[in-house]
């Protein structure tokens, strides 16, 4: 039977793993940072503007850019050991 604490993450583990990807933390807290001006900025307008429309495609290209950083961080690397 295997430990059940065994399958998870230890405390320093997860210090590693948020140091590494800490670039994309940032980029996801922008990222709804932009999402809260260009909600902000379109609902208390009487005639929706520029701000908004600047921060909601800043917040597309931002999701776009995580999406992608994402899947690059998780997908390993290969070496050039294998040649």
């Amino acid at each position: 039977m295997r430990n059940p604490t065994s399958s998870r993450r230890s405390p320093t583990d997860l210090k590693q793993l948020t140091r590494r990807h800490r670039n994309l933390i940032a980029l996801l807290l922008i990222d709804v940072a932009l999402f809260t001006i260009a909600e902000l900025t379109y609902n208390d307008a009487k005639h929706p503007g520029t701000v908004s429309n600047v921060a909601w495609y800043a917040f597309l290209i931002g999701a776009a850019s995580l999406v992608i950083l994402t899947i690059r961080a998780i997908i390993p690397r290969q070496t050039s050991a294998a040649r």
